[in-house]
């Protein structure tokens, strides 16, 4: 059962810290643990976290029942934009989500621990951190393509995937 594998296979990062968030176009990434330093494909080292979450579906970064910042505000200008400019959503910095992720890490990164995993038979999962915060992941698409993936950066077969078909293997 997708539920119970998804739960079963993140259990073991209760109790790590959220140490970074990212983007690379409007794919968002979440590191958990200990910073590391490990080295790609093409042989280059680069500084990561323990596990690292990417996510390719809707999403949202919840303070109790408050939206901290979700998907959607990737495609969002920020909030001193000057509109004679075009708007470049894909420009780091230019977007709401940019804005917003900033002041939540220089709050909480590294200060806030996983308590609690909880799945659903579609492939959501529902990450609970301290000080009431959450990340809720949701897949919103009937085809098979990635929702999310977790991994440990530089090993190859840590990947697990999540899709629309269920788990990648």
């Amino acid at each position: 059962m997708l539920q119970f594998e998804i739960e079963n296979h993140c259990r073991n990062l209760i109790g790590f810290p959220l140490n970074e968030i990212g983007r690379n176009s409007n794919m968002v990434w979440f590191g958990f643990g200990k910073s590391i330093t490990t080295v790609n494909k093409r042989g280059d080292s680069f500084k990561s976290s323990e596990f690292v979450l990417h996510i390719q579906c809707t999403w949202r970064l919840i303070k109790e029942n408050k939206i901290i910042t979700a998907s959607r505000d990737i495609y969002v200008p920020k909030s001193n934009w000057n509109s004679d400019n075009e708007f470049d959503w894909d420009i780091i910095g230019e977007n709401r989500f940019d804005e917003l992720l900033k002041d939540f890490l220089k709050k909480y990164c590294g200060k806030i621990y996983i308590i609690l995993l909880n799945s659903d038979p579609l492939g959501g999962l529902r990450i609970s951190f301290t000080d009431n915060i959450s990340l809720e992941i949701f897949p919103d698409e009937s085809t098979e393509e990635e929702f999310w993936r977790i991994f440990t950066p530089g090993k190859l077969d840590s990947h697990f995937v999540v899709t629309g078909l269920g788990i990648e293997k």
